[in-house]
């Protein structure tokens, strides 16, 4: 699963880009394009200041990542809380993964918990029995 996700969103130039969807605590739904960061095992958003991204997580932290479609129409998506990352430390090793520059080192850095991830594809595409087929990843609850 983990495969699958990051072979959709990376791309040749190993940039990851995905498309965040957020919703303001009063409902209102944002949808904008982002470059999730692979740093070990975690993915990690920075976004804008003063985004509107920025300010659904800062209050509720609920997201939706999705990839862009691949292959016979593949589509994965993260379902999750993001978590502010305030530690120095932390966010100096999280810049270190960036592998490209449109990000200011004082924009806010999230690092995505992930409660529920799919993958699926289309089987049999463009015959009479084409069907979509999806896999299901839930993380356990402590």
């Amino acid at each position: 699963m983990a495969a699958a996700g990051r072979a959709l969103l990376g791309d040749a130039c190993e940039a990851a880009i995905g498309f965040l969807a957020t919703a303001s605590n009063a409902g209102s739904p944002h949808l904008a394009p982002v470059c999730p960061i692979f740093c070990d095992d975690w993915l990690y958003l920075s976004v804008g200041a003063d985004s509107p991204k920025r300010r659904d997580l800062d209050a509720n932290g609920r997201y939706v990542l999705h990839a862009f479609l691949g292959p016979d129409d593949a589509e994965f998506k993260v379902f999750g809380i993001a978590e502010a990352v305030v530690d120095d430390a932390a966010r100096r090793h999280v810049q270190a993964a960036i592998r490209f520059g449109a990000f200011r080192q004082a924009d806010p850095i999230y690092r995505l918990w992930m409660a529920t991830c799919m993958y699926g594809y289309w089987a049999s595409v463009g015959r009479p029995d084409t069907r979509p087929v999806r896999r299901w990843w839930h993380a356990t609850r402590p």
